[in-house]
């Protein structure tokens, strides 16, 4: 029978029908009951200070010996962890396992997370820059470092040697936009690839989504009657706000997506791809760079100052492409922010890649003065054609090209091949 109880930081001291105290602590998810052995309450507060700082320093010894590549599981099974969803803890898997072999082979006498300091971490970045890019490697020491702070908040140490190293410079290499040629080019590729990708460059090309989200998309994401698809991107979806973007859908796509019975229409758009993505999300790499390959779009490129080929035309060009085609066509940039996920409209912007034609009709528009300060009129006949023009032409002799295909006089692939003859004529 307990007489008396007081509650005290880390524990709770308890008196019994002997008169002694005794402390009641949880270690670990279990109650543990330690005697302290007297009757005086001011020494039972000493001895449970000594005994809690005494289990408190056992576990810190405990941890602070857990081996690198088991450290991960340490990490994992914390509350932060629990919070981080989808991609991002592969992404944070991959980080570690890395440095963890890494350090395996290059300092094998470093057993545990104690034992890693700042220099150690440096020489890491080092050798992980060169094979990767400044902005990469920036991201990768940011994962590291977070993962290190929850290590050392379980483990009891307030050190964490990834804090204030260096950041590298800045030194992206954006990706470009696809012209309207290499587009078709890619999406009669991606049909003779076979399978789903003809409809995965559709999607992308016509709604501006990323690799994910075109892989993922389900029937119960489209509207066929109001013409529109709905989904939070994947990269809101980690986040309780993640909020729901509105996209309608091109009359290209919807003539492919109608081509797939109304039985089937359930379930993901593209089986076979969101099964892929689903095991592995790097299942389709070869597959694209096939693709690529075959339209004749060269996917990297050799920089001056760099050891290794940038990427420079990717799937995700296809997302530059439609932000910018859509802003070249007066597409407002508030309303393409909306419809490709973006928080705010300077994400948009960088998407955007300015029509060389605009420019030169916005810079030909400018007003010219003699030197008296009247306005006077060009002499000299610009040196190129609108792309008003050019498309018009383009548009008429594509149209010619259907006309003979309708009437039966030339194959839908003798058709196919002499429209995307004309576009590239027409770049």
């Amino acid at each position: 029978m307990w007489r008396k109880h007081v509650k005290v930081g880390h524990g709770t001291l308890f008196r019994g029908a002997s008169g002694r105290w005794n402390l009641n602590i949880t270690v670990r998810g279990k109650d543990k009951c330690f005697a302290m052995g007297t009757k005086d309450m001011d020494e039972a507060e000493r001895k449970r200070k000594e005994t809690v700082d005494g289990i408190r320093q056992g576990v810190i010894d405990e941890l602070s010996r857990i081996p690198l590549l088991g450290a991960w599981s340490l990490f994992e099974s914390s509350p932060a962890a629990a919070r981080i969803v989808g991609e991002g803890m592969e992404t944070r898997f991959r980080a570690w396992m890395g440095f963890a072999s890494w350090m395996h082979d290059r300092h094998p006498d470093i057993s545990d997370i104690s034992g890693i300091d700042r220099a150690t971490v440096n020489e890491y970045i080092d050798f992980y820059s060169e094979g990767h890019t400044a902005m990469t490697t920036n991201k990768t020491v940011f994962h590291l470092r977070g993962m290190m702070d929850v290590m050392g908040i379980a483990s009891g140490s307030r050190f964490n040697p990834f804090d204030h190293v260096r950041q590298l410079p800045w030194d992206s290499h954006p990706r470009r936009s696809l012209g309207r040629d290499e587009i078709a080019r890619l999406l009669k590729a991606a049909k003779d690839e076979g399978g789903d990708y003809h409809l995965l460059f559709l999607v992308a090309a016509y709604t501006g989504q990323r690799l994910g989200e075109c892989c993922r998309l389900k029937w119960e994401d489209i509207d066929i009657e109001r013409g529109v698809i709905q989904l939070v991107p994947s990269k809101t979806r980690k986040y309780a706000n993640g909020q729901l973007v509105t996209i309608p859908i091109h009359w290209k796509l919807m003539q492919a997506l109608l081509e797939i019975p109304a039985g089937s229409r359930v379930g993901p758009v593209m089986p076979t791809l969101a099964r892929s993505y689903a095991s592995n999300r790097w299942c389709a790499k070869g597959a694209l760079a096939r693709i690529f390959k075959a339209a004749g779009i060269a996917t990297s490129v050799k920089l001056a100052d760099r050891k290794w080929s940038c990427p420079e035309a990717s799937f995700h060009s296809l997302r530059h492409s439609f932000v910018s085609f859509a802003a070249n066509s007066g597409v407002p940039l508030e309303f393409l922010r909306s419809i490709v996920g973006h928080k705010t409209t300077a994400m948009t912007r960088h998407y955007y890649h300015a029509d060389e034609d605009g420019l030169r009709m916005a810079v030909a528009a400018i007003p010219a003065y003699d030197a008296s300060g009247n306005m006077v009129q060009g002499t000299v006949e610009p040196l190129f054609v609108s792309r008003a023009e050019r498309e018009n032409e383009q548009s008429q002799r594509m149209r010619e090209v259907e006309a003979l295909f309708e009437e039966g006089l030339i194959s839908e692939t003798e058709c196919n091949e002499a429209c995307m003859k004309i576009a590239a004529e027409s770049r």
